[in-house]
């Protein structure tokens, strides 16, 4: 028995924004491996250079480090939630019947598979984007501690870069803090709004459905079997079957009573 709109505790889940997946994916498989290898490298360098060429070169091979390990992390927690982010059109391309109907049991039991397969996705991918946020800070403060001028060889230049680093580190902090802010505004705006509370359920649930015909009739159908009589070469058309009994007709004087290949 199919239950109504009002009996649905679980709404296929999506991100918001719809963008956020992609999103995240460029900055977990690109941007972080990319600035862990660039932390390798600069820990290489530190630990390698003669002694009194940085001022603190022990507490900055440390931070170079754990930032590398903390972008590593960023990696592999997001290859794990990726693996759990998918649409509702994903799950109707990949089952192998005919999409359920809206309401049904089945359909419910996708829903609830979907959205806890989201939840899950949300919650690795929250932790991989707090440690990338952590390791961009700290390979912020990693330069400019390689940067800051030994004691015993002080330079206006090399002050100047390591306090330009931590000014843009600390700008970096605070636009990402207000892009966040206006995001979830705008999402908190989004679902405040009676509209697109209203409207948005059905057009989802159209979309299904259309989506669930479409597939439906893409599905290959199975061929039906020749019946006995029926003559070979698919003629369906009256005038070509006309034509097809004609020839039979004038090669039949020429071939053996069993023999039916239209010549």
């Amino acid at each position: 028995m199919a239950e109504s709109d009002a009996d649905m505790n679980l709404r296929w889940m999506k991100p918001d924004p719809l963008g956020y997946g992609q999103g995240v994916k460029e900055v977990h498989f690109i941007a972080a491996p990319l600035l862990a290898a660039a932390a390798l490298s600069l820990a290489g360098v530190v630990a390698s250079s003669d002694r009194g060429t940085f001022r603190w070169p022990g507490f900055t091979l440390l931070l170079l480090v754990v930032t590398a390990m903390l972008l590593i992390a960023t990696i592999q927690l997001g290859y794990y939630a990726r693996k759990f982010l998918y649409s509702r059109q994903d799950v109707y391309d990949w089952i192998p019947q005919p999409p359920p109907a809206e309401g049904t049991a089945d359909e419910k039991f996708l829903r609830e598979w979907q959205n806890d397969d989201y939840h899950k996705w949300l919650r690795y991918n929250n932790r991989a984007n707090n440690c990338f946020d952590l390791g961009l800070v700290l390979i912020g403060v990693s330069v400019a501690n390689v940067l800051a001028p030994p004691h015993h060889h002080s330079s206006d230049w090399r002050t100047a870069a390591a306090w330009t680093v931590i000014a843009c580190t600390v700008l970096e902090v605070v636009a990402v803090a207000g892009m966040e802010r206006a995001v979830t505004k705008r999402s908190e705006l989004r679902r405040r709004s009676d509209p697109a509370a209203r409207t948005m359920p059905v057009l989802a649930k159209e979309t299904a459905s259309e989506s669930a015909r479409s597939n439906t009739a893409r599905a290959p159908r199975p061929r039906r079997a020749l019946s006995p009589g029926r003559l070979p070469g698919g003629f369906r058309h009256r005038a070509l079957r006309r034509v097809a009994q004609k020839k039979l007709a004038r090669g039949g004087e020429s071939r053996p009573a069993g023999d039916r290949r239209i010549p």
